[in-house]
C-alpha cells in the first residue's frame, strides 16, 4: 500500500459511513410503509410473516455496521492526524492535512497557500515521499485499501 492509499482511507471510511447512514434511512422509510395483515387478509406465502420484525432486525444490523465504521474511522483519523502533525516541513504538513483530513482539492489548497496548482502537486509528492519514509513500515505491508 502506498502512502497516498493509506491516507485516502480516512475519506473512504467517511464515505462508507455516509452510505451506510443513507441505507439505514431507506430501510426505515420502507419499514414505515409496511402494512400489517389482518387475520382475515391471510395470503398464502412462503416468506416471513413478520415483515416489520424483519425490517427492525435489518435496521439493527445496519446500525451496528455503521457504528463499527465510525469506530474504525475515528481511530484511523486520529492516528493519521498524529502522523501528519509530526511532519517536519510546514508545507508538507499543510498540504497533507488539507488534502486527506479536510478533503480539499488541490485548487483550493493552492489558493489558500498562495501557490500555483502545479507547485502544490510538487509539494504533495514530496510530502507523500517524506510521509512514506517516516511511517511506511506501519502500512507498506498492507495489500488492500480498507474494504468493509
Amino acid at each position: 500500500m502506498t502512502a497516498k492509499q493509506y491516507l485516502s482511507q480516512v475519506e473512504r471510511l467517511n464515505k462508507m459511513i455516509s452510505n451506510k447512514l443513507s441505507e439505514i434511512y431507506q430501510v426505515k422509510s420502507m419499514a414505515l410503509n409496511i402494512s400489517v395483515l389482518n387475520e382475515e387478509d391471510k395470503v398464502q406465502t412462503s416468506g416471513s410473516k413478520d415483515r416489520i420484525g424483519d425490517m427492525v432486525s435489518k435496521m439493527v444490523d445496519l446500525e451496528r455496521e455503521a457504528q463499527e465504521y465510525v469506530n474504525t474511522y475515528t481511530e484511523l483519523r486520529r492516528k493519521v492526524i498524529m502522523q501528519i502533525d509530526s511532519m517536519p516541513k510546514e508545507n508538507h504538513y499543510k498540504v497533507l492535512f488539507a488534502k486527506y483530513i479536510e478533503n480539499k482539492t488541490f485548487d483550493v489548497i493552492a489558493d489558500e497557500m498562495g501557490y500555483s496548482w502545479r507547485q502544490v502537486l510538487r509539494i504533495h509528492g514530496a510530502a507523500l515521499a517524506e510521509f512514506e519514509k517516516m511511517y511506511g513500515s506501519d502500512f507498506m505491508s498492507l495489500n488492500v485499501i480498507l474494504t468493509m
